[in-house]
């Protein structure tokens, strides 16, 4: 089985009749919820700051990123939003 990454779409192929099932089926089960996340640029934006700014944030310690890889981060939106009103974390 060969899966590859096309952005928001895995594409699965040379896949047994045994794993699509498996894979369909796992597919089908209710997921766990998930936070609602905003991206680098987009808490930027929020905060009315420079993304560079964020990623300074980070290693003060006074935002809390979710890496999803190496390169991809993103923010709690309830975080973010409890900062911009005032609030700490």
């Amino acid at each position: 089985m060969n899966i590859t990454d096309a952005g928001t779409t895995l594409v699965i192929s040379e896949a047994t009749p045994e794993e699509k099932k498996r894979i369909l089926a796992a597919t089908k089960q209710p997921t766990e919820h998930r936070p609602e996340t905003m991206s680098r640029k987009e808490a930027a934006a929020v905060f009315g700051v420079h993304p560079g700014s964020l990623k300074r944030w980070e290693k003060s310690g006074k935002l809390r990123p979710i890496r999803i890889t190496a390169r991809t981060v993103r923010y709690d939106a309830a975080e973010v939003r409890a900062i911009v009103a005032g609030g700490e974390r």
